[in-house]
């Protein structure tokens, strides 16, 4: 075996020894791709009140950091973590991250829609998820980046079904 493999197995080992609470709060993280509140975190992991105790295992092991100034945001420690978590989760437990995260992020209310459409397309929710491309388009509009737009339009369309006049 490779040394990369061996790294990988010895990681994904150690995320299997964690106890169900951090492992959830790893898999959420993992499947964000990016920092997340604390708040949202916990609430995407369904951990109600005993997120302190998953969040100090997980930095104990070295699985997550915080990052940004005011220290509320946390992600995977290192994109090797990230990768090789989602790498092992079951198809029916990464839609269920990601409509946790959705669901988390969209009760939050500070989510940008480009996020919110990826987590509900990921969660197989295809009308939700075009409904945040079509806002994430036209947001994407509003900042001159037709291209970017473009995309975010198309996805909408071959997402969620739409009358002619909204077609056009």
């Amino acid at each position: 075996r490779s040394q990369s493999t061996s790294a990988t197995d010895v990681l994904w080992e150690r995320v299997q020894r964690l106890a169900a609470g951090p492992r959830q709060l790893l898999e959420v993280l993992a499947v964000a791709g990016r920092p997340l509140d604390e708040g949202e975190a916990s609430r995407a992991a369904g951990l109600a009140g005993d997120e302190r105790a998953a969040l100090a295992d997980l930095r104990v092991h070295r699985l997550i950091r915080t990052t940004g100034g005011a220290g509320k945001e946390i992600t995977t420690y290192h994109d090797r973590v990230r990768e090789t978590v989602t790498a092992r989760l079951g198809p029916e437990r990464l839609r269920e991250c990601h409509h946790n995260l959705a669901r988390a992020l969209e009760a939050g209310n500070r989510a940008e829609p480009e996020a919110l459409a990826f987590h509900f397309k990921g969660a197989g929710e295809g009308a939700p998820a075009g409904d945040y491309f079509v806002r994430a388009a036209e947001k994407a509009v509003a900042a001159l980046a037709f291209d970017r737009a473009a995309r975010f339009y198309e996805s909408a369309l071959n997402l969620r079904p739409m009358d002619a006049e909204e077609r056009r």
